[in-house]
C-alpha cells in the first residue's frame, strides 16, 4: 500500500509530504484547489507521461516520490524478481521530470525505466475517475473481472498452459513440414553415399596393409637376396658367425671347467648361438617362401585406386576418415528417418491437445455463463443502491470463433467478454466503454470492487469523482461501500460530499493559498476539530452556522 507521498515543484505544489492511512482516506477542498494534481503526480510516478509544463514556474525539475509496501502475492512475483525485490519489502519509487522534457526514474535508488514503473504500478495502484478508467476501458479487463468473480483464474491459467503447449507443438510441426523437402533430398543423398561407401567394403587398416604388401612385392628380388645372404653369413658358409661363436664357446667351456665363474658367460654365449641358428633358419624359409606374383600386384594396385577414388570423391585424407564419415552418415540417416516418425507423433499429439483444449474451453465457457448471470444480478443490486436504480448491467459473452473462424480456443478460451449497460429504461444495452459517463464508470467500478472485495490483488484504490451526480442517501450508501472496500484495500477518495468525507479514517483538506506572491496548493491532515469545520463547510456552503457544525459533529460521531 501507499505509505508516504512526497511532491516537489509539481504544477502549483511547492512542497508536499502526505502520510496515508491504511484504510479509507479522503481528500476534500474547493473546486480548483489542486486535488486532481495529486492524481496526476501519482500517475506520472507510476510510469505515466510527464511534460515540462507540469514543472512549477521558476524550477528546473519536478520530483515525485512514494513509499509502498509491495504485496506478497503471486501476481507480483515475476515483477519483483525482475527488480530484485522481495514481497513485503518497502519500496521507494522516485520520478524526476526535467525542464528539457526528459525524466529520470528510480526504484530503491536504482535507475529504472517508465515501463518498469508502469509494470510495478499496475500491481500497486488502480485509479478510477473521469480520466482514469484503465480497467473498465479495456475489454480484456472485463474477462479478467468475470473470471475473478467466478473464481476461474486457476482454470484460465491451466488452459493458458495447454494453449502454450499446443502452440509449441504447432511451431515444431510447421518447422518439420517446412523442412520436409530438404529432409527428403538429404535422405536421398545420404542413402546413395552410404551405399556407395558400403559397396567398397573397407576393412580396418586395409589401406595401410595393402600399401605394405605392394612395397614387399615391388622389392621381392632384393628381399630374397638379403635373406639368403643373411642365412649364409650367419650359418651356411665356412667362417659363418655361428661357426666362429661355436669355436669360441668350446674354449670357454674348457675355461669354465677350470674357473667356474666363467660358466654363466658360456651359457649366455650358447643361448646366442641357438638364437642365431633360429634366425638363420627363418631367413632361409623366408627366401624360399617369398615369390614374385605380378597378378597379386595388379590386384593391390586396383584396390588402392578404388580407395583413392572414394577418398577424392568424399574429400577424405585416408580410408579411416572414410569409415568415420560412413558412421556419421549412418547415424544421420537414423535421425532423419526418425524425423518422419516424429512428424507423425507431433500430428497425433496436436490432435490430442486440440481436443483436450477445446473440451477445457467449453467447460470454462459454461462456468463463465453461470458466473455472468450471478455477476449481473449482484452488480445491478449494487448500482441500484448507488443511485442507478434502473440501470441494466449485461455481461456479454460471444465466441472468438464466430468472428475469426478459429477452430481452436485462444489462451483464455473461446470467450470474448464485454460489459454493456442500459442506464435508461427502454434503451438497448450498449458497450460500457462508449456510453458510460465518468461518474457512472466510477460507480460501476465501485460496485465491482464491492462484490469482488477480498478477491483483488491491487492493494491501493484511488477514486476520483465517484460522487458525480449523486447526493442525499445515495451519497451515504456510496460512502459506506467505500468504507467496506477499505477493509480489504487501502482507499483514497477525492470527494465533494460530506456524507463520504465523514466516514474516512483519515481526512485531508486541499486548499489553494498565496505565499510570497506565489499561488500554491497545500494539503493538511485534519484533526477532530478541523474535520468538524471542513464537514460543516461541505454541508453549509458560504455561511456556516452553529447548527451546521453540530450536524457535522453528529455525522463524525455516528461514524
Amino acid at each position: 500500500m501507499l505509505h508516504e507521498l512526497f511532491i516537489r515543484n509539481f504544477a502549483i505544489i511547492n512542497k508536499l509530504h502526505l502520510e496515508l492511512a491504511p484504510e479509507l482516506n479522503v481528500l476534500t477542498g474547493e473546486t480548483g484547489a489542486g486535488k486532481s494534481i495529486l492524481i496526476n503526480a501519482v500517475e506520472m510516478l507510476l510510469g505515466g507521461r510527464g511534460t515540462s509544463d507540469l514543472i512549477r514556474t521558476g524550477s528546473e525539475e519536478a520530483v515525485v516520490e512514494a513509499v509502498f509496501t509491495v504485496p506478497d502475492l503471486p501476481s507480483m512475483s515475476e515483477i519483483l524478481d525482475s527488480f530484485d525485490l522481495v514481497a513485503g519489502d518497502e519500496v521507494l519509487i522516485k520520478r524526476v521530470l526535467l525542464r528539457s522534457g526528459r525524466s529520470r526514474a528510480f526504484i530503491n535508488g536504482s535507475p529504472a525505466t517508465a515501463t518498469m514503473l508502469g509494470r510495478l504500478g499496475e500491481g500497486l495502484i488502480h485509479i478510477f475517475g473521469q480520466q482514469h478508467h484503465q480497467g473498465l476501458l479495456r475489454a480484456e479487463t472485463h474477462r479478467e473481472l468475470l473470471d475473478q468473480f467466478g473464481g476461474l483464474e486457476g482454470v484460465v491459467e491451466r488452459l493458458g498452459n495447454m494453449h502454450r503447449r499446443m502452440t509449441s507443438i504447432r511451431t515444431r510441426l510447421h518447422e518439420t513440414e517446412a523442412h520436409r523437402l530438404k529432409i527428403a533430398q538429404r535422405l536421398d543423398l545420404l542413402q546413395y553415399q552410404v551405399e556407395d561407401i558400403r559397396r567398397a567394403a573397407l576393412g580396418p587398416n586395409e589401406e595401410a596393409d595393402l600399401q605394405s604388401q605392394k612395397t614387399v612385392i615391388q622389392n621381392t628380388e632384393r628381399l630374397v637376396q638379403e635373406a639368403e645372404k643373411g642365412h649364409r653369413l650367419l650359418y651356411a658358409e665356412s667362417g659363418s658367425v655361428v661357426e666362429i661363436l661355436s669355436t669360441i664357446n668350446e674354449g670357454l667351456r674348457w675355461a669354465a671347467g677350470v674357473d667356474p665363474t666363467l660358466r654363466s658367460r658360456t651359457e649366455e654365449l650358447e643361448a646366442i648361438i641357438y638364437r642365431l641358428e633360429d634366425i638363420a633358419s627363418d631367413l632361409a624359409n623366408y627366401s624360399t617362401r617369398l615369390e614374385v606374383d605380378p597378378g597379386r600386384l595388379d590386384e593391390i594396385e586396383e584396390r588402392l585406386a578404388e580407395i583413392q577414388k572414394l577418398k577424392r570423391k568424399y574429400h577424405c585424407a585416408s580410408a579411416e576418415e572414410l569409415l568415420n564419415l560412413l558412421g556419421g552418415m549412418e547415424r544421420e540417416l537414423e535421425e532423419l528417418d526418425g524425423t518422419t516418425l516424429q512428424e507423425d507423433s507431433l500430428k497425433d499429439e496436436l490432435v490430442s491437445i486440440e481436443r483436450e483444449l477445446a473440451a477445457a474451453a467449453d467447460d470454462l465457457s459454461r462456468r463463465r455463463r453461470d458466473a455472468a448471470e450471478e455477476m449481473m444480478n449482484q452488480v445491478e443490486r449494487e448500482l441500484s443502491s448507488l443511485g442507478m436504480e434502473r440501470t441494466r448491467f449485461i455481461v456479454s459473452l460471444h465466441s472468438r470463433a464466430d468472428d475469426t473462424g478459429e477452430k481452436t480456443p485462444g489462451p483464455a478460451g473461446w470467450d470474448q467478454v464485454e460489459f454493456l449497460i442500459s442506464p435508461n429504461v427502454g434503451e438497448e444495452p450498449r458497450p460500457l466503454i462508449r456510453i458510460a459517463s465518468g461518474g457512472e464508470l466510477s460507480r460501476i467500478m465501485l460496485a465491482l470492487k464491492r462484490i469482488l472485495a477480498g478477491m483483488g490483488a491491487v492493494p491501493t484504490l484511488i477514486f476520483d469523482e465517484v460522487d458525480a451526480g449523486i447526493g442525499g442517501g445515495v451519497a451515504e450508501v456510496v460512502g459506506r461501500k467505500l468504507l467496506d472496500v477499505s477493509k480489504r484495500h487501502q482507499v483514497l477518495v477525492i470527494t465533494h460530499l460530506h456524507q463520504i468525507a465523514s466516514l474516512a479514517n483519515a481526512h485531508y483538506r486541499v486548499e489553494k493559498v498565496v505565499e510570497g506572491g506565489r499561488t500554491l496548493t497545500r494539503v493538511t491532515r485534519l484533526g477532530d476539530k478541523e474535520r468538524v469545520d471542513e464537514i460543516a463547510r461541505m454541508m453549509g456552503g458560504v455561511k456556516i452556522t452553529d447548527a451546521t457544525k453540530r450536524h457535522a459533529k453528529e455525522l463524525l460521531e455516528r461514524k
